[in-house]
């Protein structure tokens, strides 16, 4: 008999087909194998055993990188086959979304040959296979096929096109298969001739280099040169907040970091993303002073595997200057290379998708996905008991990114920056027009964030579907019950900012959730602050007006007095993240936001062993008090506790003001999210305590990156908000 089989899953991009048909022939099954839409389908001529048995090796051996979802079976009707070929794509789509292949790090037998002078591709910087290489960032429109990606300006020559043919090759149907002779070019400045040495030796004498490799851009430039580092934040605009450092090997790492095996394995996997570690020492001056993480790569494709061997580390930031998205047009980058007197290595291969690098955090053995970029995005999230209608979110402002749901399936963009800029929101506009034709998406609904000034807001208007609101800090804690299938749940979402029912600024949230009812429980007593973004810039001048709402008023400029005492341009607060950064301007530890989150992260660094000082929050009909908070901190201060001990008894009373609210609700589960809940600290207590109810995200990330996820479950689940 003659049997159809559909396989669903990441089935394209990973060598799939070569391997269909390996196993195939080895079983000496004729039939054929073809790209699909989306997925992989296969005909073969067999009686049910064989059958059977041909499945069973599908999902025993499939190849390293895929995953396979299911796989449906059916009979159908047709002449008999001769031989099993793999045949020519189509473009049928199924009606779910399709997986999407991202970008996977180079893999070892390429880097051997890479390396191997004797090798054709010795020293060739765009060397990949059926197993490593660039996809997502590359793909124009599915099924996976070279034509329908960049690598198509490309015609493979003689040698290429017999290893794409042969079956027995890892290159068998690569789609990005090239070599020297016929694949894509480094250029040095514009010129062709000796690129890579030239960057090599451009870095060891403390130039900076814009170097084009997978996802875009990155600036790159010695990690041993503080001079060096000190002019590319000036070039970057970036006065503070911390460089990643691509080391040569996990040797180099363990010299200045301390990492778990947990961590060994993300800084090796496929993704390579950006895994933040323990220093072990510190590092040249300039890259990450104040922090006691050092955010680690190691090398992912053969441009970084090739100057990797030249250099212990090296400075590898996203190629854009700060707030703007990341760079892939190679004139714009001259452009900026002549303003700043920059080196260029670029390469004439196009680039469809933009893509940070990701950035991950190990809490506990578990994982946690700050930033998710290269590596992690396009890859689908099937959510356990979801059913959604076709629906598009468009997420928030900062840290933006959106997502499209069908059924059980949902596709979350990569990290695309604040919407606030404008590059970051005509590259949003773009990707999202790129990603509903690859997914042949045409949403039903549009689900954006209540902000009325919202750009995400703005766009989701004006477009013809359906639009439906969700409240901001509902979106947060709604992303953690999607990764978890959580129905009953006590949630609390703490961050700096989000547009709440009554207009004020939430950030302190409680929330029980039943089956679709959400009530929100408990909530920051409400401060009033400055409105306008200042205010989550200037902590010294946001904690006089905390000061003087907790009933300390000497010493306070008089502008503030006045400006509480004729209530003029202030808002209500509720925000956690707001608090943060109050006590740290009044603990002396960091007074001004250079970057988003760096006086909560300093005051986070700064938490020393208890010694005894103690802080506690009050919960008074539901409101989460913290005027004697304000006060206590405040005389400490004067009386010379230290800022270490202050930091410590902060952190703890917060921890333990969610315990006694955990305790009083008797829930059985709980779900944290918001930008607060990137504190190890606090996550690592909570799992001390509580690790058989704590749940919080892994998937997405727990600050704005994630609430287009919230926002889909929200609605799909029926979410009413009762204040």
């Amino acid at each position: 008999m003659t049997v159809l089989l559909k396989i669903y899953g990441l089935v394209q991009g990973v060598g799939f087909r070569p391997f269909i048909k390996r196993i195939a022939t080895a079983m000496k099954l004729d039939g054929q194998v073809r790209n699909q839409g989306g997925i992989v389908s296969i005909t073969v001529d067999a009686d049910n055993e064989r059958i059977s048995e041909f499945v069973s090796r599908i999902k025993t051996e499939k190849p390293l990188g895929s995953i396979v979802e299911r796989i449906e079976i059916q009979e159908v009707d047709g002449p008999p086959f001769r031989g099993f070929q793999i045949c020519e794509s189509n473009s049928l789509f199924d009606k779910e979304l399709s997986f999407v292949p991202a970008d996977i790090a180079i893999c070892e037998e390429c880097k051997k040959e890479l390396f191997d002078g004797n090798a054709r591709r010795y020293g060739h910087p765009f060397i990949s296979c059926t197993g490593c290489g660039p996809r997502f960032s590359i793909i124009n429109a599915l099924p996976y096929d070279r034509k329908n990606t960049t690598m198509n300006s490309f015609e493979p020559c003689p040698k290429c096109q017999k290893e794409y043919a042969a079956t027995g090759d890892f290159r068998c149907h690569a789609q990005t298969i090239a070599c020297p002779d016929c694949g894509p070019e480094l250029y040095f400045n514009g010129s062709r001739d000796n690129a890579m040495e030239h960057v090599i030796a451009a870095l060891r004498n403390g130039r900076i280099v814009a170097v084009k490799d997978i996802g875009g851009y990155h600036f790159v430039c010695s990690a041993n040169n503080s001079d060096t580092i000190k002019r590319l934040r000036d070039i970057k605009n970036r006065e503070a907040k911390p460089f990643a450092i691509m080391f040569s090997s996990m040797e180099e790492v363990k010299k200045y970091a301390t990492p778990t095996l947990t961590e060994e394995k993300a800084l090796s996997s496929g993704e390579r993303p950006i895994v933040l570690l323990k220093k072990r020492k510190a590092l040249t001056a300039g890259i990450c002073d104040d922090s006691k993480y050092v955010g680690a790569m190691l090398p992912g494709n053969p441009i970084q595997e090739m100057l990797a061997a030249e250099f212990a580390g090296l400075i590898m930031t996203s190629g854009n200057i700060s707030g703007e998205p990341i760079i892939t047009d190679d004139s714009q980058m001259s452009e900026i290379a002549v303003q700043k007197d920059m080196d260029v290595l670029s390469h004439n291969r196009l680039i469809v998708t933009p893509q940070d690098d990701s950035i991950v955090k190990i809490v506990n053995e578990r994982t946690m996905i700050v930033r998710r970029g290269r590596g992690y995005a396009p890859l689908p999230l099937d959510i356990e008991n979801f059913d959604a209608e076709p629906m598009l979110a468009l997420g928030g402002d900062l840290k933006a990114s959106f997502a499209l749901a069908s059924g059980k399936r949902v596709i979350l963009s990569q990290h695309m920056g604040d919407l606030e800029d404008v590059a970051s929101f005509s590259g949003y506009k773009m990707q999202l027009e790129h990603y509903c034709e690859l997914f042949r998406f045409m949403p039903d609904k549009i689900l954006c964030d209540m902000h009325p000034g919202y750009f995400s807001r703005g766009l989701a208007e004006n477009m013809p579907s359906n639009v439906v609101e969700v409240q901001h800090h509902v979106a947060h804690i709604a992303s953690v019950a999607a990764e978890h299938g959580l129905d009953r749940y006590l949630g609390f979402a703490f961050d700096g900012t989000g547009y709440g029912l009554d207009r004020a600024v939430w950030g302190g949230e409680v929330f029980c959730a039943d089956n679709g009812k959400i009530t929100r429980k408990y909530h920051l007593k409400y401060y009033r602050i400055p409105a306008g973004d200042e205010s989550a810039r200037d902590a010294a001048n946001l904690a006089c007006f905390y000061l003087a709402q907790a009933g300390i008023r000497e010493n306070i400029n008089p502008l503030v007095l006045a400006a509480l005492d004729a209530n003029i341009n202030l808002v209500n607060t509720s925000s956690m993240g707001r608090l943060f950064d109050v006590v740290s301007a009044l603990a002396g530890v960091c007074s001004y936001n250079r970057y988003e989150g760096e006086c909560a992260m300093k005051l986070e660094n700064s938490i020393a062993e208890d010694d005894g000082f103690k802080l506690k929050f009050e919960i008074e009909d539901d409101i989460i008090v913290f005027d004697s908070i304000i006060r206590d901190i405040y005389y400490a201060a004067q009386n010379g506790i230290k800022t270490g001990e202050i930091a410590h008894a902060f952190h703890s009373a917060v921890k333990e003001m969610m315990l006694e609210i955990i305790a009083a609700e008797d829930c059985d589960a709980v779900a944290v999210s918001g930008g607060v809940f990137n504190n190890s600290w606090l996550m690592e207590e909570l799992l001390k305590e509580i690790p058989e109810k704590l749940f919080f995200n892994e998937k997405v990330p727990a600050g704005d990156g994630g609430i287009a996820l919230g926002q889909l479950y929200a609605k799909e689940r029926g979410y009413e908000l009762c204040v």
